[in-house]
């Protein structure tokens, strides 16, 4: 089968040569950014690009291949779509999805099929007994009352930066994000602040992969610019977006979450509405947002070390009070 060629400009990153937009090398890691998903998978130690999607090696990873299809924009797919989608046999693809259905992660709506019921309630398994929620929720909300702003708890999962937890008020005049939204992977002062502790393996792979995007975003035309950038907000310890970079009339200050082992595991966003048209450091709360931020990384350590009280008792009480059906 023969390809037609696509002219794109070469970049150089400290040694390595690839074509802006190309797939990176086997190290590098996955993005998601602006509701778009692009999946990057390794087959025989090569790369294999967004257009073919099943390079899995095995078939759990196909499988949640077809569970990736739903969206808020398409939350409804028929085996047909699905299988052009994913260019894989129909009998396989109808495979996996009654495999889905069977475990409640997907339902039958008619002809097509849609998230199931066991999302939902996994969802509010983790609301009750996620550690690093369950640490943050009482910080959040008197972080919100202080400041008179929208308080996000954001978290680093593979390709995407998650809201875990929002605590939100009609007063502070900024619009609601919501849990479980993603946030734009280049912009915005959660996604610097994080990126800016992620190995700098993994960013040469990001700037590779999305170079375009990246100089979209103002955080640099090369990979020196990138990486000089990157490294500042690092050695800050915290970043502040512009006023009107994501939402007009907001500004965000985020400060990166790490667990024990100082890997950069998520931050903590505030979000606030202002009348001038830039945000200022020293008018911020930035003492507040980093002693929370503190304070939770260290909350979320102790737990991985088991340091934390006996909570036996209490993970008993939850468990029998949700055995019972109402």
């Amino acid at each position: 089968m023969r390809h037609r060629a696509v002219n794109r400009p070469t970049i150089h990153v400290s040694g390595m040569t690839a074509r802006a937009g190309a797939a990176s090398s086997p190290a590098s890691s996955l993005s998601t950014y602006s509701g778009e998903n692009r999946r990057v998978g390794a087959v025989d130690g090569r790369r294999a690009s967004s257009d073919r999607p099943f390079t899995a090696i095995s078939s759990l990873d196909r499988v949640f291949d077809v569970l990736n299809l739903f969206s808020v924009a398409k939350p409804l797919w028929t085996v047909d779509e699905a299988t052009a989608a994913l260019k894989h046999s129909r009998s396989t693809v109808y495979r996996y999805i009654r495999t889905l259905v069977k475990a409640g992660l997907l339902a039958s709506v008619g002809r097509s099929y849609g998230l199931g019921p066991r999302i939902v309630e996994l969802d509010q398994q983790m609301r009750l007994t996620d550690p690093l929620l369950r640490v943050a929720q009482p910080q959040l909300a008197q972080l919100r009352r202080r400041l008179n702003a929208v308080v996000l708890l954001m978290r680093l999962f593979h390709d995407r930066i998650i809201c875990i937890h929002e605590e939100w008020d009609e007063r502070t005049g900024v619009p609601a994000a919501g849990r479980g939204r993603a946030v734009a992977f280049f912009r915005g002062a959660t996604s610097k602040v994080i990126l800016a502790h992620l190995p700098t393996r993994r960013l040469k792979g990001l700037y590779l992969n999305h170079a375009r995007d990246i100089a979209k975003a103002g955080l640099g035309d090369g990979w020196n610019a990138f990486a000089g950038n990157l490294r500042d907000v690092r050695r800050r310890g915290y970043h502040i977006s512009e006023v009107g970079e994501l939402m007009t009339g907001v500004f965000s200050i985020a400060v990166p979450i790490f667990s024990g082992d100082r890997k950069i595991i998520g931050s903590l966003t505030v979000l606030q509405c202002t009348t001038g048209t830039r945000a200022r450091s020293d008018e911020l709360p930035l003492a507040a947002v980093r002693k929370a931020a503190g304070d939770l990384g260290k909350a979320y350590a102790a737990i991985e070390s088991g340091r934390t009280p006996d909570t036996k008792l209490a993970r008993q009480k939850l468990a029998r009070q949700f055995a019972e059906p109402l």
